[in-house]
């Protein structure tokens, strides 16, 4: 289960599927009255045909049980896609500002140009940045707050790169190119052990498909066309 507050986890959802607290409780309230609805007209089946209502009554509060936790795991299901989006596109936008960085432009403005497109990272800088320009270096701990994780050690490094840049500290360049090669070789052993996963599947795949093939192949040679096509 994703940890956090209520209203934590909803940012850290990015506000999707529920943007507000009271939109995760209406929804909550929605499934208790699908799981009530459910109970009366179980009780009156069950009771008709077993003679019991209890079997009915079960059913309804299972209904009822799920309804009240489904948005829950509906906002767990967001951050966890949320949280893949946001390291996939953080490579490349940190890669696309370094190139910014060296031909001298500034923090926010190189991160900005290479955030213009679409990406959940790309949007999570502009956020950034925006919050910066109003409310200074509290920016920081609301970005934290609004990642998918909060405690992902490169958001960390990033939160420190760019608190190095508004604050004209030392060393911005060393963060910068070693978070790069390290999300590089994150996303390269990501890559390889999924491919290791699934190459023996893909390989026992064409095994079958060729198999099949040789099997349809040699059948009517053996058997005739007629037993191979069934009459």
């Amino acid at each position: 289960m994703v940890k956090g507050s209520l209203p934590e986890r909803i940012a850290r959802s990015g506000y999707t599927p529920y943007a507000t607290v009271s939109a995760v409780w209406a929804a909550r309230l929605q499934g208790m009255a699908v799981g009530v609805a459910a109970m009366v007209a179980g009780a009156l089946l069950s009771g008709m045909a077993l003679g019991t209502p209890v079997p009915g009554v079960i059913a309804g509060l299972g209904v009822g049980l799920y309804g009240l936790i489904a948005p829950d795991r509906e906002i767990e299901g967001a951050i966890r896609e949320r949280r893949r989006r946001f390291r996939a596109n953080m490579l490349l936008v940190i890669a696309t500002a370094r190139g910014f960085l060296r031909v001298g432009r500034s923090f926010d403005d190189a991160f900005s140009r290479a955030a213009a497109g679409e990406g959940v990272f790309a949007n999570w800088v502009r956020f950034l940045i925006a919050r910066h320009n109003s409310v200074g270096m509290a920016a920081l701990e609301e970005g934290r707050r609004h990642a998918p994780d909060p405690n992902d050690p490169y958001l960390v490094r990033f939160l420190d790169l760019a608190r190095l840049a508004w604050t004209g500290g030392a060393g911005m360049d060393t963060v910068l190119e070693g978070l790069v090669q390290d999300l590089s070789a994150d996303m390269e052993q990501g890559i390889s052990e999924t491919v290791t996963t699934v190459e023996p599947l893909v390989l026992g795949a064409g095994i079958l498909a060729i198999a099949g093939y040789v099997l349809a192949v040699l059948m009517p040679v053996f058997f005739g066309s007629e037993a191979f096509l069934g009459f």
